[in-house]
C-alpha cells in the first residue's frame, strides 16, 4: 500500500484578497490547494471561487500537508 493510495499531496497558502462592489474589503484566508496546481491556476481559482475580487495583494506558500481522501475512521 502506498501513501499516495490514502492522501493527496496540498499546500497551504496564505492569500490577502481585495474584494468589493461598493465598499471595498480586504480578506485574510488561508487556503488549501492540490499541489499539482501552478500560481497562475490557484490565482484564477480564487477570483473565480470569491465574489468582486479586485486584487490579490497576498499569496505565500506556508506549508505542505496531505488531504485523507474519503472517509475516516472513527474511534
Amino acid at each position: 500500500m502506498q501513501i499516495e493510495d490514502h492522501w493527496t499531496d496540498v499546500v497551504v497558502y496564505q492569500v490577502e484578497i481585495k474584494v468589493g462592489h461598493k465598499e471595498v474589503r480586504t480578506l485574510h484566508k488561508l487556503l488549501v490547494f492540490s499541489a499539482e496546481l501552478t500560481l497562475d491556476e490557484i490565482k484564477a481559482n480564487i477570483k473565480n471561487r470569491f465574489n468582486h475580487v479586485l486584487e490579490i495583494t497576498r499569496l505565500d506558500e506556508i506549508d505542505e500537508g496531505l488531504y485523507l481522501h474519503g472517509k475516516t475512521i472513527a474511534g
